[in-house]
């Protein structure tokens, strides 16, 4: 099925949201994505081909796997290095282009996406299936939290906008959100949709 141009544009924001939570967004001679879901590799995969087809040929992944298994990614003509990570859980993958120009480009659309109020939540939903988890508490408490090493202006900036209470927590690194109504206002703007498992714990 076609993507339609708003479509394209949702899918864009959510991959900066992506990028903003989990590429290395200091470096400034290459785009890099590292995740541990298939789904997500690809997606961003796919959406940056589209807007950025000149990369097709500078595309390398890097798996690292505890045990010497490698998940297959079904994508042709790709580079794709294998490593062993002994500190790893589970398999995880780093998305890479290097080159300036490209990268020029990419952060070019990455701040008009960020500085936007338009593209808000679906900067949100990509940022949260990078950063965000679901923590089980005592007496069946859940906790959506996202994490940050820091205190973020931008984060709060944007879960403000939506009109969800957050709190920062010094001690977990990250911002944590509770209360039934915040939970049905994240159901609500698909903000735990991106990242399948994280969907299923969040539905949960």
């Amino acid at each position: 099925m076609p993507i339609t141009p708003n479509k394209l544009k949702e899918r864009i924001a959510e991959c900066v949201g992506l990028w903003r939570a989990e590429g290395d967004t200091k470096c400034s001679n290459e785009i890099t994505f590292t995740n541990n879901s298939i789904f997500l590799i690809l997606y961003f995969h796919k959406t940056l081909i589209r807007i950025l087809p000149e990369i097709k040929n500078k595309v390398r992944i890097y798996i690292y796997s505890p045990n010497f298994r490698y998940p297959d990614i079904p994508l042709k003509n790709i580079r794709i290095n294998k490593y062993l990570d002994a500190r790893a859980t589970k398999p995880y993958f780093i998305w890479r282009v290097a080159s300036v120009t490209i990268y020029a480009k990419w952060k070019t659309i990455a701040d008009r996406v960020t500085n936007s109020k338009k593209y808000c939540k679906p900067f949100l939903r990509g940022f949260f299936a990078g950063e965000g988890n679901i923590k089980a508490g005592s007496h069946g408490n859940r906790t959506i939290r996202i994490a940050q090493g820091k205190p973020s202006r931008l984060i709060e900036k944007l879960l403000t906008r939506l009109k969800l209470k957050h709190k920062y927590r010094p001690a977990e690194r990250s911002y944590s959100i509770t209360g039934r109504t915040h939970w049905e206002l994240m159901a609500k703007y698909k903000l735990a949709d991106l990242h399948p498992e994280k969907k299923i714990k969040f539905r949960k």
